[in-house]
């Protein structure tokens, strides 16, 4: 039997909106892959991205896709703030939308993918200089694959 899938958007942050793909059948949290999409830091936004999502949510993964603010408009660090924002939504969020915030890991392609390596060294740092307060909520991840 194939699974069905539902999606949902929701603005994480202001102006900032996340594509959530999740089985609806699903039962228990469900571990989280958060997808950061391509395009030289300059284009783009959550619906760049593979046609896996319905792939992993279909074999009991929730697919993440995140906006975050594009250069150069919006200056670096900027675009790595937007991912651990987006990390902290799913944690604050995740009894609601039936996720693991034990188990979520990052994937990204080009300027995705070196924001999804960057949180995952930054994961360690509770507060960042340029962070607002947090309220204690962790912006770990427990793995990352990056693409070109």
């Amino acid at each position: 039997m194939e699974r069905t899938t539902n999606r949902v958007e929701i603005e994480y942050s202001p102006g900032l909106r996340l594509l959530l793909v999740r089985p609806d059948d699903a039962e228990g949290p469900l571990p989280v892959i958060v997808w950061v999409h391509g395009g030289g830091w300059r284009s783009g936004d959550r619906h760049d991205s593979p046609d896996l999502h319905e792939y992993f949510a279909r074999h009991g993964f929730a697919m993440v896709s995140i906006d975050y603010r594009l250069a150069p408009h919006s200056i670096f660090p900027a675009q790595l703030l937007d991912v651990r924002s987006a990390l902290r939504w799913i944690r604050v969020n995740s009894l609601e939308h039936g996720l693991n915030p034990d188990s979520v890991g990052l994937w990204g392609a080009s300027a995705g993918g070196h924001l999804a390596a960057l949180a995952g060294l930054m994961a360690s740092i509770p507060t960042l200089p340029e962070e607002s307060a947090t309220g204690g909520v962790s912006a770990a991840v427990h793995s990352v694959v990056t693409g070109y």
